[in-house]
């Protein structure tokens, strides 16, 4: 999915980057203008990246794993990234365990942060653990403190969520969905954004799967005996 800003109308609202964090339907109630588009008008558009990455393809009831929500600027390295909001789809029988910041200091003080080492707003830094009854996480935001502050030409990571599966996913391949993703430039230009959700398949534990091979052995010996 890409998305695109009118310019005047986002920045005037941007000193409550938290509400647009809040619904992306309140962007357009704000006279934000967004405009969302399935592709890049042309064929040499130029994006920037954010991914839905787990820590491991294989997933397995009874444990937790971390999400982790990667942005990435090196596809526009003179732009200055000053601020992004963003929705998670969660599946069902998914279940959100916790969120957090990659740093709990502002600035940040991990280098694996996107926003790393920039001050960031107190009311537009903030990741959400809590699934609305549409199925989603949409307090998400982050926002520079000041104009001239954000992130050039760089990767890392925008926040972390924890989550665990139930056993009625087993051996189902699914993926968290990211919507309603935005983000501005310092020259509150258009910045247009390409997608990608990483792909997890729910996975019997090794003990199970070692139950399951001895009792098939059992049963092979006793139909042979």
């Amino acid at each position: 999915m890409f998305a695109s800003f009118r310019n005047a109308s986002f920045a005037a609202s941007f000193m409550s980057l938290e509400n647009i964090a809040k619904s992306a339907k309140k962007l357009a109630s704000l006279g934000l203008g967004v405009i969302i588009a399935l592709m890049p008008s042309a064929a040499n558009a130029v994006y920037m990246n954010i991914s839905s990455v787990p820590e491991t393809s294989q997933v397995q009831p009874g444990q937790v794993y971390k999400l982790r929500i990667v942005a990435d600027s090196t596809n526009i390295p003179s732009d200055t990234i000053i601020a992004a909001s963003w929705h998670i789809y969660v599946p069902a029988g998914v279940t959100i365990t916790g969120a957090e910041l990659p740093s709990q200091n502002n600035p940040s003080t991990n280098p694996g942060d996107f926003f790393y080492g920039v001050l960031m707003k107190q009311n537009g830094n903030l990741v959400d653990s809590l699934v609305d009854s549409s199925g989603e996480l949409t307090d998400n935001a982050r926002g520079c403190h000041v104009w001239d502050g954000g992130t050039q030409n760089r990767t890392g990571d925008l926040g972390w969520y924890y989550f665990a599966v139930d056993q009625s996913l087993m051996e189902q391949t699914l993926s968290f969905g990211l919507n309603h993703v935005y983000f501005l430039n310092s020259a509150t230009n258009n910045v247009s954004v390409n997608v990608t959700n990483d792909q997890f398949t729910v996975t019997p534990e090794p003990a199970t799967l070692l139950l399951l091979g001895l009792g098939g052995l059992a049963l092979l010996r006793k139909r042979r005996g």
